[in-house]
């Protein structure tokens, strides 16, 4: 009887933790809503502009990774510390991942099979239950071994040490705060953000992606409006698509069969893709929306408008394209000097 009663209570425990979590998240959801502020977590799929992501770093997904993994460690080491501590004879590490099993089905496993989600989303979905499946082991981990169990003991709440506990707080509160900064994605104000730095990095990205497709690049015909295109949209896709992410990405589509947008130049295609493969797409892409289109002779990126609103229907694809391609015009002249003719 006492063990069946001691087995209830950890299995409601675990699901009280695991429904834990997602009150938090609820939480942050609505106070972001409640801020006008949009949690990074929901939306590290949407573009951001090169100047952005040059003033403060390459970071979008870092932090999303961060906003995602940081809440279920925290409140998983607890429960693992007041299991290890408290109930020596449960098993803690098969509550903790029960717990984290609560969460991900009550959340990210039900809202995977909803018709309307796309399969951007959708692939985030699993990237976030990968996160957390990954930080529940660990802690599950820690809680098996007897050293690393000593350890947790000491994080266990006790009345004796709630003075000692003090100074613990107050670091939680710096990472709570500092998580909750992370979960907003602002846009870096103009006057914030370097012109020089900006210009360096336009000008290394292109120089690189020419040792590696320049030969592409220079087959892609003789209109000018092609290459240029197709410069600034390898600039801004690497940047939004890290080649770690773009790994991701292919083995999606190898293990679900699924076709989704690969490649430095991020093309859709239902088979895996090489990048070269994927600059060559892009090429014939870019080419077909250009095709008998008007040249305007007094404004270059107008020419381009075709080309960019049929490569991404992110809204503001074009704004975030015309930086990197004025800063193109400027570095490279003697490439894309003559593009107006």
């Amino acid at each position: 009887m006492g063990e069946a009663l001691g087995l209830s209570w950890g299995i409601t425990s675990a699901i009280f933790v695991g429904w834990l979590i997602r009150l938090l998240y609820k939480l942050i959801q609505r106070s972001s809503a409640e801020n006008g502020a949009s949690p990074a977590a929901y939306v590290p799929w949407t573009y951001a502009s090169v100047q952005d992501i040059v003033s403060r770093g390459n970071a979008k997904f870092a932090r999303y990774i961060a906003f995602r993994a940081l809440p279920p460690a925290l409140i998983l080491t607890l429960y693992a510390a007041v299991l290890v501590r408290y109930t020596p004879e449960r098993p803690a590490a098969a509550l903790v991942l029960l717990a984290a099993l609560v969460y991900l089905a009550s959340t990210i496993g039900r809202r995977f099979f909803e018709k309307w989600l796309t399969l951007a989303e959708k692939r985030l979905l699993i990237a976030a239950a990968a996160v957390v499946i990954t930080v529940a082991l660990v802690v599950a981990v820690l809680a098996s071994i007897p050293a690393s169990a000593s350890y947790l003991t000491r994080l266990a709440p006790s009345v004796p040490g709630v003075v000692d506990s003090l100074w613990a707080s107050l670091i939680a509160a710096f990472v709570v705060v500092a998580y909750l900064e992370s979960t907003n994605m602002r846009r870096v104000p103009a006057h914030q953000q370097d012109p020089a730095m900006f210009d360096l990095f336009v000008a290394e990205a292109h120089s690189r992606d020419m040792v590696r497709f320049g030969r592409l690049i220079e087959d892609a015909g003789a209109d000018l409006r092609v290459r240029l295109a197709l410069s600034g949209v390898l600039i801004l896709e690497q940047v939004n698509r890290p080649a770690l992410l773009r790994k991701f990405e292919r083995a999606f589509v190898r293990i679900f069969r699924r076709g989704a947008t690969q490649g430095v130049a991020q093309v859709w295609s239902s088979s895996v893709i090489s990048d070269e493969r994927s600059v060559e797409l892009a090429i014939e892409k870019i080419s077909a929306a250009l095709a008998g289109s008007p040249v305007d002779g007094t404004d270059v990126f107008s020419n381009l408008m075709p080309a960019l609103i049929d490569y991404n229907d992110d809204p503001n694809y074009p704004e975030y394209m015309r930086p990197v391609v004025d800063a193109l015009l400027r570095l490279f002249p003697w490439e894309f000097g003559t593009v107006r003719a």
